[in-house]
């Protein structure tokens, strides 16, 4: 019987074609990925001694920082050391200087106490040099001054023996009408203050010898005037010693002249004081010349001692070492008193020039310096001055 197929075989041509093709495939495959590996690996191992070249490169550069670090590390430890021995010359340095400016500020203090005790003595020196030529400046003025009252007091001792003739003259005139004991002045003006000194002195002979009857014979005294005022139309009365003040309280208003009732009740007023302390005569024409602008024309002012208290004295005249005697003291007051009157409180006025006419009646027992004073002072001012002895 005849075959119709081929029999089949397992291996032809064209298979042994694609298997050497594959076969040739895969060894090319691997021929080139060999020879991509062993490039690789070439590039690998040449990183890898480049690598262990950087690495070695690096551990060189560190053996070479960490030898470099000792040294600095040496060089830290010296400097340490140093810087340590300087911090203790420091603070050694320190010391002295802390010991030496203690030093300094207790040289500072003594040379401070020793230039103040030098100024202190220089100025003490300065102020005895001082108060040596103020003391001699003094001495020579005392002598001068002494030179000067020597003569005044001639003159003085003249012009009192003229104002005692005066005096008497005056006196032998107005005896009858006032008791022997009164007289010279002139009995005028309408609106009229009377001035009454009411200090210690008017109760008294001298400084340590009272006298009952003195201050009676001054409420007489001032009560006659007044009788003998026959123009007197207003009055008022004024009392001092170290301030002055109005007699009656009534604020300085003009009181209207009733005759004998007014003389009684100015007797009555008089008689209930008892003379006491200084005698401030600035005070009293001071609150007289407030009534000026009121019609005020006439004074009559009856004391027995010159200013011893008031205005007048200057800083220099209150510190004076030695102090100002008792004569000087009053001078310089009394002076004051006169160069306000003429300066300010009585100076002419209106057309005519016009003035307060001031009388004055002192009650001073053969003391010269009050006459003199109280002369002066009416003189001065229009008036009349009449001195009052003990009978």
């Amino acid at each position: 019987m005849k075959i119709k197929h081929k029999v089949p075989t397992l291996v032809s041509m064209w298979m042994l074609d694609v298997f050497c093709c594959a076969f040739g495939c895969v060894s090319l495959l691997f021929l080139v990925h060999s020879r991509q590996a062993n490039d690789k690996a070439q590039e690998y191992q040449e990183a890898l001694t480049n690598h262990q070249k950087l690495l070695d490169y690096a551990n060189d550069e560190k053996n070479a920082l960490l030898i470099h670090l000792m040294q600095l590390q040496d060089e830290k430890d010296i400097l340490q050391s140093k810087y340590d021995q300087s911090i203790d010359e420091l603070a050694r340095r320190n010391r002295e200087n802390e010991q030496l400016t203690r030093l300094l500020d207790d040289q500072k203090k003594n040379e401070k106490q020793l230039q103040s005790s030098l100024s202190q003595r220089e100025a003490e020196l300065r102020s005895l040099y001082q108060r040596l030529q103020a003391e001699q400046a003094q001495v020579a003025e005392l002598k001068d001054r002494i030179a000067r009252l020597e003569n005044q007091v001639g003159r003085l001792q003249a012009f009192i023996v003229d104002l005692h003739r005066e005096s008497e003259r005056r006196v032998i005139q107005l005896q009858k009408r006032l008791d022997n004991r009164f007289g010279g002045i002139e009995i005028a003006g309408r609106n009229v203050v009377f001035i009454v000194d009411i200090s210690g002195s008017m109760s008294k002979k001298d400084t340590n010898t009272p006298d009952p009857t003195k201050w009676p014979m001054v409420i007489d005294t001032v009560c006659n005037f007044m009788n003998d005022a026959r123009m007197m139309e207003q009055y008022q009365v004024i009392v001092f010693s170290s301030s002055a003040r109005w007699l009656f309280n009534d604020n300085g208003a003009w009181r209207t002249f009733r005759g004998e009732e007014s003389i009684k009740e100015v007797r009555k007023a008089l008689s209930e004081i008892n003379p006491f302390d200084d005698t401030n005569l600035y005070a009293a024409f001071n609150l007289a010349f407030k009534l000026r602008s009121q019609g005020l024309d006439t004074i009559y002012l009856f004391s027995d001692g010159l200013p011893t208290t008031g205005p007048g004295l200057t800083r220099e005249d209150e510190m004076r070492q030695p102090a100002l005697s008792e004569i000087e003291r009053n001078d310089k007051l009394g002076r004051y008193v006169l160069d306000t009157l003429s300066r300010e409180w009585n100076q002419p006025l209106g057309p005519e020039g016009q003035r307060v006419r001031i009388h004055a009646v002192g009650f001073y027992f053969d003391s010269p310096a009050l006459g003199a004073f109280l002369w002066n002072l009416a003189r001065q001012n229009g008036g009349t001055f009449v001195g009052m002895s003990k009978p």
